[in-house]
């Protein structure tokens, strides 16, 4: 009886250490998507100051041009 006992025990942990270890994945991964997002942000907005340099670059070449012509 004790043996079946603690077989019926063991298995119901193991099932939970299942479910806990599946509990910290999905956690992980959460962590992991939202560390992904805030480099995508970090990213778009390195891209957009360089367009906007271009912009501005650009705007002076041509001002050049029309001083000159």
């Amino acid at each position: 009886m004790y043996t079946i006992m603690m077989n019926c025990y063991n298995n119901f942990t193991f099932i939970e250490d299942k479910k806990e270890k599946k509990k910290k994945k999905k956690k992980k991964m959460k962590k992991m998507k939202k560390k992904k997002k805030n480099k995508k942000e970090e990213e778009d907005e390195g891209k957009e100051i360089i367009v906007e340099v271009i912009v501005v670059v650009a705007a002076a070449e041509a001002a050049v041009v029309v001083v000159v012509a």
